[in-house]
């Protein structure tokens, strides 16, 4: 995985010194104190916003939720609050107490979880109640984005020492009404439970299950030499993809080498549940048989259907495919480092990416955090690439990406020009929102037509393989002269560019067309806005 970001101690974007030296002198900021959990992700390229989490494990944290730039720098990039510095102020139950975690839904939005407890290795003091907020990234102005929804948690569904660290949220559509029907799921982790919150009728409830809690022969940990025992229940949860009307909530405890899962059916229909579960209920919770080779700490699934977590014992990040059987035959470690993936306490599937959070929280529970050492990283890596060669690899699922253009997208019938190669390729290939034009010598095959074989004449494309969504407008410069192609090295290259051109672009010069440069043969998508983007069956490309 690349590390897009790192830091060794956190600092924050002060409005100026002074005011930074006066945080330190009065104790409201001390840098070896903050500790970096939960990274998020939003939109694509050069608008892309990226979030981190600091919660307020101990005191001199001046702000649990920010926004920060990696094209300043990917070293040691300074925090900016979100939405600003007086929504992270303390002493108000208004503004953001203690974050742990965030999720971004399909409709623009940023759902915010604030565990209202702070200085969790001081004591814990519950200095406000649980609550979520929800802002709409979409939306903007000198005020910050727009709150959609603040939701406070009643007692009654809390207990004194409950400690809320994680949400996901289940959404069926981006249009106005799918938005509106949306629920989110939240993890008590002292006091297992999952907290349901319907945000519709902006009403919550409590759901009980014994596979919430943590396993008492996996409390002890292990973890490049630091050792401790936590005994935190439900931690990990992931919602899955919609299938015959429904989904399921993966999801698995902190002490447990298990995964479970339930229907989202069960846990949206709040008639369900009472003071207590019912035996009834209790069944509709499921627990894999077969185990993990290691606890798992932060998990997150994509389109697909693949579920992506860490193993916290050896520094790795692991897949299983959920259309299979959870066995150690269907689950596969996909990416290791030693020094850069330790505890992956963060994670999120960002379109075609896996984002990870590597905080080296076991040296924060052992008190021997090292602060001239890297102690934080944002790592990214293209799904596509982590799951070739294993069961978690969907075929045919990553061999077309759609260009959201604002239009239909035109998908028409190979063009007989294409020749045999097309036909094996299979719907590999995403039009924009017109009808592409073909020059006087269109290739005779996919391979041929990629890299410039005698077949197709010269007439390459340009493309770039690592970009998941090709966006218009962007001088990308990955150009397709004579079969020769300029691929981005890196997840920053590929989504910024670089004075060497790997930008986002599967295109020519001009940004919203896939233009090929070899005389006659060229190919163009003409519609505003077009991106097409090939993948090669021959090269695994």
């Amino acid at each position: 995985m690349e590390v897009i970001a790192e830091w060794r101690t956190v600092d924050f974007a002060y409005p100026n010194r002074v005011v930074r030296d006066s945080a330190i002198l009065t104790g409201d900021f001390v840098p070896n104190n903050v500790v970096v959990l939960d990274v998020d992700a939003y939109g694509e390229g050069k608008h892309q916003r990226i979030f981190v989490t600091t919660p307020r494990l101990k005191p001199g944290v001046p702000a649990t939720l920010s926004e920060l730039s990696i094209e300043e720098s990917s070293v040691a990039p300074k925090l900016r609050p979100f939405p600003s510095w007086a929504w992270n102020e303390q002493g108000d139950c208004d503004n953001l107490i203690s974050v742990f975690r965030t999720t971004t839904d399909q409709c623009g939005r940023l759902w915010v979880l604030d565990s209202g407890t702070v200085n969790v290795f001081a004591g814990a003091e519950r200095v406000c109640p649980p609550k979520l907020v929800v802002f709409d990234l979409r939306s903007g102005g000198r005020e910050g984005p727009e709150v959609v929804a603040k939701y406070t948690f009643p007692a009654a569904q809390r207990e004194p020492t409950t400690l809320t660290i994680n949400v996901v949220v289940d959404v069926r559509g981006s249009d106005p009404v799918s938005c509106r029907d949306a629920f989110a799921y939240v993890a008590d982790v002292t006091e297992p439970a999952l907290l349901v919150y319907d945000l519709r009728r902006n009403r919550s409830w409590r759901v009980l299950s014994n596979l919430l809690y943590p396993y008492p022969l996996h409390g002890s940990f292990n973890i490049n030499g630091a050792e401790f025992d936590l005994m935190d229940g439900v931690f990990g949860m992931a919602v899955g993809p919609l299938s015959n009307g429904d989904r399921r909530l993966y999801f698995h405890s902190l002490a447990s080498v298990r995964e479970s899962w339930v229907s989202t059916r069960v846990l949206r229909n709040q008639t369900e549940y009472g003071d207590e579960p019912s035996p009834d209920l209790s069944k509709q919770f499921h627990v894999s048989e077969p185990r993990r080779t290691s606890q798992a700490a932060a998990e997150a699934i994509d389109t697909n259907g693949v579920l992506f977590f860490s193993l916290l014992s050896e520094n790795a990040l692991a897949c299983w495919n959920t259309r299979l059987p959870y066995s150690h035959q269907n689950i596969h470690v996909v990416a290791k480092d030693d020094k850069t993936m330790q505890f992956g306490s963060g994670m999120k599937v960002v379109g075609r990416h896996v984002w990870m959070l590597s905080s080296r929280f076991q040296n924060v529970m052992v008190d021997r955090v090292r602060p001239e050492e890297v102690n934080y990283r944002v790592l990214v890596a293209p799904i596509a690439d982590l799951v070739q060669g294993t069961s978690c690899h969907v075929p045919g699922a990553d061999n077309v990406v759609d260009v959201d253009t604002g239009l239909p997208l035109f998908r028409p019938q190979p063009p007989s020009g294409f020749g045999s190669g097309l036909s094996s390729f299979g719907s590999s290939i995403a039009y924009g929102s017109t009808p592409p034009s073909y020059g006087a010598h269109p290739p005779t095959g996919v391979h041929g037509g990629l890299h410039g074989h005698p077949s197709g004449a010269g007439g390459a494309f340009g493309f770039s393989h690592l970009t998941p969504h090709p966006r218009p407008g962007v001088h990308g410069h990955v150009h397709g002269l004579g079969g020769s192609t300029q691929q981005p090295s890196s997840y920053h290259q590929q989504h910024h560019g670089s004075a060497s051109g790997s930008g986002p672009s599967a295109s020519g010069h001009s940004g919203p067309s896939a233009s090929g440069h070899s005389g006659h043969s060229g190919f163009s998508a003409t519609g505003s806005g077009d991106s097409i983007v090939f993948r090669d069956p021959v090269d695994g490309f």
